[in-house]
């Protein structure tokens, strides 16, 4: 064996007793020569090196990855990307375990530069994937696209918000159906200078959303956030929700967001899928996760300032102005937030994010709402 395949090989020896091997039953058969299938690495004898890879597919013992499996790898491959499948991580009898080995798979394979992406029946393990970036010495945006707020005292996100050290910077909630959310999470989340968007919002600001996810380090996609006869394969489903079509949009502005570092998909409940719909349009999601990791294009107009036009939008009889810059490239907009605190360990907030509806906001003597509460966060 080559030197540098032994290191790799090495290298990948370091996490594989927390994953079981691909069944090759759950694999399709009729896959055609251009497919997931047959041009991606996957854990089936040997676990696959790492080197060079950008994305891996890790699933959990709760059959709902080897199901999406079986439709993501009969679907076209049309990039020329390095990408695994590590199986699935093994789930202990203890939690705390399989918590363990989460955050160090986590934890590994963000030093490689590899993002994740976590297929699973529900969203138990985000916690233990958040803990994978407590040795990383920044603050985490996370992105949630859910139709409720669970702030409940053993809730995954309850667990994020109070743990110690914080290192939870901002959370973005979208796509909630409000007779299905506990007004007085939504408060507390709020109160917590957090984001909020309801469903309503979503289905019709689309575009606005994408700013939203530019950002995010972590996104975390339930499929109860699409409506039941898009998705029936869900537990507790809605008639009400986002469609498969903006759903699969969602994920590649979430693939195409430069901060991403893992994205989990959860809530598949294989025995109420009918036909394997759910599967189905999970591997769709996930085929457009690629794609915007694909279309991303590294920017920020700190880094390189000739690469943006510069508008100064003076409010207030100019008594104070915000600067919006706008990418001569992609045409994608920021807006400059003044703050005290450590930038390098905010990962890029002082650099918000923002859409043309901002600018025209201000362009109109009125601070941005996205503006406001990144401000409001930094005073906190």
């Amino acid at each position: 064996m080559p030197i540098v395949g032994f290191i790799c090989f090495f290298a990948a020896m370091e996490i594989n007793h927390y994953f079981r091997p691909i069944n090759p039953d759950d694999l399709p058969q009729d896959a055609h020569g251009q497919s997931w299938f047959t041009k991606s690495q996957l854990y089936i004898d040997i676990m696959p090196g790492l080197d060079g890879v950008q994305l891996a597919i890790i699933g959990f013992d709760d059959r709902a990855a080897d199901n999406v499996r079986k439709e993501l790898y009969r679907l076209s491959q049309i990039y020329q990307i390095e990408i695994v499948d590590l199986g699935n991580i093994i789930t202990t009898v203890d939690p705390e375990d399989t918590e363990f080995a989460i955050s160090h798979v986590m934890s590994y394979l963000q030093e490689r530069k590899v993002i994740p992406i976590f297929i699973s029946a529900d969203n138990r393990w985000d916690y233990a994937i958040y803990r994978g970036f407590e040795d990383q010495d920044l603050m985490v945006t996370m992105g949630m696209i859910s139709p409720n707020i669970d702030l409940g005292k053993h809730s995954p996100l309850s667990k994020m918000v109070v743990h110690k050290p914080n290192f939870l910077f901002n959370l973005s909630l979208l796509a909630y159906q409000t007779y299905m959310t506990d007004p007085l999470a939504l408060e507390a989340f709020q109160h917590m200078y957090f984001d909020a968007f309801r469903l309503g919002w979503v289905n019709t600001h689309m575009e606005e959303v994408e700013p939203v996810l530019r950002s995010c380090d972590m996104l975390s996609l339930d499929m109860r956030s699409v409506r039941m006869s898009d998705a029936p394969g869900i537990t507790d489903g809605s008639p009400n929700g986002l469609f498969g079509d903006e759903v699969c949009r969602l994920a590649r502005y979430g693939g195409m967001g430069q901060s991403l570092k893992v994205f989990m998909l959860n809530g598949i409940n294989i025995s109420n899928d009918i036909n394997n719909q759910t599967a189905k349009l999970a591997a769709q999601i996930i085929w457009y996760v690629v794609d915007g990791f694909m279309a991303r294009h590294r920017e920020n107009p700190e880094e390189n300032p000739d690469d943006f036009f510069k508008f100064v939008i003076g409010l207030k009889d100019n008594a104070h102005s915000i600067n919006f810059y706008k990418s001569k490239r992609t045409e994608r907009w920021w807006m400059e937030v003044p703050t005290h605190v450590n930038r390098h360990t905010h990962h890029g907030p002082h650099m918000v994010p923002c859409s043309y509806q901002d600018y025209q906001q201000a362009c109109k003597d009125e601070i941005p709402e996205r503006w406001w509460n990144m401000y409001q966060k930094f005073l906190v």
